[in-house]
Formats: structure tokens, sequence, C-alpha cells
């Protein structure tokens, strides 16, 4: 006789449902949005936060648990499977791979054997494949019912497991669903005897947050091709590649490198800004295909984007890439960068304090030989206190609080450590280890350097860090060049690995006046006018160049964002 499964298959939000353990699926990088955002409200934001503290990595195959016996769900706990990176995830779904390697099937038999392993028959799952797999409800229903089906029979052997529920929000969604079943109970009709019940889950209204309007871009590199893998809170997927020469994309660089690291005249502005949009144009057009690029023309007002890429495409700047048709650079855009598999999706912060403001440590020419920043301090106070009203932004200067004795990197450390910056704002020296990026830093004096991974110690780390950080060398041989190049992203990625949410730094370096007028007109939109960082950067960049119609000094296109663009405080009134 043949084993009986029952398979439910409810209408409805995934929240209301009563079972032993719902299942919700998780992409590496990817803020939490659907069924997922939805079961992380009702759980108090328990999966972002487990999330950012990295105790939830989200790789293909990982089972998470996470308790809800206090939460507003029925079910006693919360099971996360981790997906991978969106774009491998999709591309390895739309590949068809063979019914034993299938990734549905992978990740069906992780499911079950998790389930088992923790004694947990009852529970409830989402349809997985079919958003951020890019398959139809039936495509879906079917590869997950088989997926458990085929679980089930081989790895339960006590027969524990007589039923599971699939649940789906979108009533449009269930007709396919069913289909898959049917399709699914005649692949397994020699093991198992399927029956399935629908029903519609009784819906509680309940306060659920909106997801960020975040568009996310993925890049990997193959050779001479790119692959670009497009997610967001459509119900699509989009997946391109391009061809590309790696000796012409580097010489457009080196060209748009050089037009940041020389400061121009207003003579010769008119003339820059021709050969800037030419090579940023050209930089576009050879790096994003077509598809990619209507994208961003379609929903570049409405969203923001961040670039998630791999390691070995960081040094591409970005900001300084121009749609033609748009008639604007990327940078103009609210956009923030990520390293594939770095989860920084932080929505909002509150301040720490209980007054509601946002407390800030200048650290600036640590090392007393950068005689240019020299009062970059007391200029950048005063310019913030004139334009900042209503004390919202309280500012402590690092040479007010240092005993003249200690190393300033313990001096800082123990600072940092009461927990009483929401931000660090630092001018001055860096130092990049191109073997072990975590410990680069800042460079603050002889034998003195503050690394970025003592960051990570802190029990409330800065949420944003504002760098105007350069290489402490000056050589002009192919490796210092080199570091000097990869020093920027490289900061900027050891600090977010370290606990830092959102990470603003420069790609070369920047005149004091630029980052002065730049860095005061970024904190009065974020915090005055309590936009988020993503608009608050392009409007600085709009402001510094009235427009864009400016380009003779290149301070504008030097910042960028790392983190979400979306972020903003959370101010009282």
């Amino acid at each position: 006789m043949k084993r009986p499964l029952l398979i439910r298959i409810a209408k409805g939000s995934i929240t209301d449902v009563k079972a032993t353990a719902i299942v919700v699926t998780h992409f590496q990088g990817i803020e939490p949005g659907g069924a997922e955002l939805a079961v992380d409200d009702a759980i108090g934001g328990a999966i972002t936060a487990f999330t950012r503290n990295k105790s939830l990595a989200g790789e293909l195959g990982s089972f998470f648990v996470v308790p809800s016996l206090t939460s507003r769900l029925y079910a006693q706990m919360v099971v996360v499977l981790g997906l991978g990176t969106y774009d491998i995830f999709a591309r390895r779904v739309r590949q068809k791979e063979s019914e034993e390697g299938g990734l549905i099937r992978q990740v069906g038999f992780r499911l079950i054997e998790g389930l088992l392993g923790i004694n947990v028959t009852d529970f409830s799952t989402v349809l997985i494949g079919g958003g951020g797999g890019g398959l139809n409800a039936d495509e879906a229903a079917f590869l997950l019912i088989q997926a458990i089906g085929e679980a089930i029979s081989r790895l339960d052997h006590e027969g524990r497991i007589h039923e599971f529920t699939i649940v789906e929000f979108d009533e449009g969604k269930i007709p396919g669903i069913l289909m898959g079943y049917e399709k699914a109970k005649k692949s397994l009709k020699d093991k198992l005897d399927l029956e399935k019940k629908e029903l519609t889950v009784p819906s509680e209204k309940k306060e659920v947050s909106k997801p960020q309007n975040i568009i996310y871009i993925s890049l990997r590199r193959e050779g001479e091709e790119l692959f670009f893998s497009v997610f967001t809170d459509k119900a699509q997927v989009v997946m391109e590649k391009k061809t590309f020469s790696s000796d012409t994309i580097r010489g457009l660089i080196s060209e748009l490198r050089s037009y940041g690291e020389k400061k121009g005249t207003s003579r010769d502005s008119t003339h820059i800004e021709s050969e800037i949009k030419n090579s940023g144009g050209a930089l576009y057009g050879l790096i994003f295909p077509p598809g990619i690029q209507n994208y961003i023309r379609k929903y570049h007002v409405e969203y923001s984007f961040i670039i998630s890429m791999e390691r070995s495409l960081v040094y591409i700047p970005w900001e300084l890439l121009y749609d033609r048709d748009l008639g604007i650079f990327l940078g103009k855009l609210s956009l923030g960068r990520q390293i594939i598999r770095e989860e920084s999706f932080l929505k909002g912060r509150e301040p720490y304090s209980e007054d509601g403001e946002i407390n800030m440590l200048i650290i600036a020419n640590p090392s007393g030989d950068l005689d240019a920043a020299k009062k970059e301090e007391e200029d950048l106070k005063k310019l913030i206190q004139n334009h900042i009203p209503n004390s919202r932004l309280k500012v402590d200067l690092w040479s007010g609080l240092w005993d003249g004795k200690s190393k300033q990197s313990l001096g800082i450390i123990k600072l940092l450590y009461a927990g009483k910056y929401e931000i660090v704002h630092y001018s001055g020296h860096a130092f990049y280890d191109e073997f072990e990026p975590h410990k680069s830093g800042w460079f603050l004096g002889e034998n003195d350097i503050l690394r970025a991974f003592e960051f990570q110690n802190l029990p409330r780390p800065p949420v944003m860090v504002f760098a105007n950080a350069c290489e402490s060398g000056k050589g002009s041989s192919k490796d210092d060049i080199k570091i000097r190049e990869e020093l920027p992203y490289g900061l900027a990625d050891a600090f977010i690995q370290a606990g830092v949410d959102i990470y603003i730094g420069t790609a070369w370096r920047i005149g004091d006046e630029t980052a002065k007028e730049f860095a005061t007109t970024v904190y009065k939109k974020l915090i005055v006018y309590n936009k988020d960082i993503g608009h608050s950067i392009s409007g600085a960049r709009g402001e510094l160049t009235k427009g864009f119609t400016s380009f003779s000094d290149p301070g504008w296109a030097g910042y960028m964002l790392y983190g979400t663009p979306s972020f903003r405080f959370l101010l009282p009134g």
C-alpha cells in the first residue's frame, strides 16, 4: 500500500497559518520582501537582526530556525531556508537541471532533512522558485511538491510526516499551483498517494512594513563576459550578459580617474564636461546591455538602485557612467554599491540617545601632516552647526577629547566602545592591506593604525562612516598605483564587514573646500530634511555642480556609497 500524503493548498498570508513551523526563504544580500518580510515583521525583525549579525548567512541549503513563541504568529518557529545569491539561483533554476541534481530538489531535501532533525512534522511553506527563480506557479509547485515528496519517501523512514501546506497570498497563482500539484501527483504515483485540500486562511489585519523601493542589479564576471541579473519587488526576472574587452574598459576607466585626480579650471570646464560625458557614455554602453539600460530608464525616478558586484568589479566608477538618453550620470540617481553576499540593507535607525540627538565624532588630520586639512575639524563643525539647527546633530571633535599621551587608536576605540556615536567622520591618511583587507584602516601616526576589524568588536558600531581618506604612500611604482586604485574599495568592504551599515568613501583625494561643502550638504539633507542617504548624496552632487553644468572641480564625482541608499535616521518629530 502506497503511503498517503495530504497537501493543503491555502490562499492567504503565511503569517496567519496554524502550524508548528512556517518556512520562508532568504537570498544573500537581499533585504526581506514578500512573505519573508511579513514573517520578519511578525517576529520583531529577528530575521533581519540575525542576518545583520551574520548568524543567518543565507548560503544555498542553509537551514536556520528562529523561535516564535512570543511573536504574533501561531507557529512555534520559523525556518529560514537559504537560497544563496539571487543571480546564481535564478540562473540554475532556469537551466532546467536534471531531476537528480535539480536546485529545487536539493532545497526540498534539505528542508525535510532539517525538519526531521528537529522532530517537526507539521509545517507550512511558501512557494519556492516562483518569484526569485522566475518560474511560473505551476512549474514551481510541481518542482517543490515533487522534491518534498521524494525527500519524504527517502528520508522519513518512520512515517512521521503525513501532510504539509503550501501558502500563496496571490489568488491569481492558485490555479497554477493546482496544475503543478496534478503533475506532481502523476510523477510520484509509484511512491506516494497524494491528496489535496484547498482552503482559505482566515486573515487578521496586521500592520506590515512596506518593502523598500530598491532594484538590485547583480554583476558577475566570467572571463570576458559580464552576467547581469535584476531583482526587485516586481514579479519578473531580468537576466542578460554582455561581452566586453578588458583593455578598452580599463582605458576608459583610466581616463575617468585622470579627470578625478586632476582639478580643472573654469576655462576648460566645457571641454572637461564633453570629455567626461563621452568617456562615461562609452563605458555605460560597453558594460550595460540594452535591456538593463531600459530598466534603469524606466524606474530611475521611483526606485533606488544597488549595484551588487563581485570584488573584481569594484574598480569601475559606476557613479560616472553616463546615460545619454536620460542625460544624467548614474551618480545623480539614488545609487548604492554592495559586494555580492554582503548583508547590508538597514532601512532606518533611531538615535542611540534618549533625547533623539544624532551624535557625530569628527576625526581630522590625526597624523598632523596634512596642512590643508588642519582646520577641517573646526570648520566642518561650524558649518554643520550653522546649517543644522535645533541641535539635532551634536558634534564632538577628537582633537578636543584626546589626552595627548596614549596612542590615538586606543583613545578612539575607548570612545567608540561607549556606543554613543551614530556617525564617525574621518579625514586623514588610510592604510590598505591587500593581503588581509580586514586589517586595513586609518593611519593615525607612526605605528598607530585603527584597523577596520576593530569596529567589529564594538557593542554598537557606528551606523555610518564618512571617510575622506587617502593612501599615505605617494609612490609612482606599479604596486603603489595599484594600491591607490584598490584602497577606497578595500576600505569600504572592510568597514561594511566589520558591522558599519553605511560607508561613504572617496575614489580619489577630494579638495578640502569641496569635501567640507559636500559633507555639510549631505548631513543637512539627511538630518534636517530627513531624506534618505541615497538622495542626500545625489542631491549634494547636484548642488556641488549646480545641476551638473560645472565640471571644473571633479569633487562631485569622487564619492561612493556602500549600503542601502534608502537608509534614513528615524528622528522624532
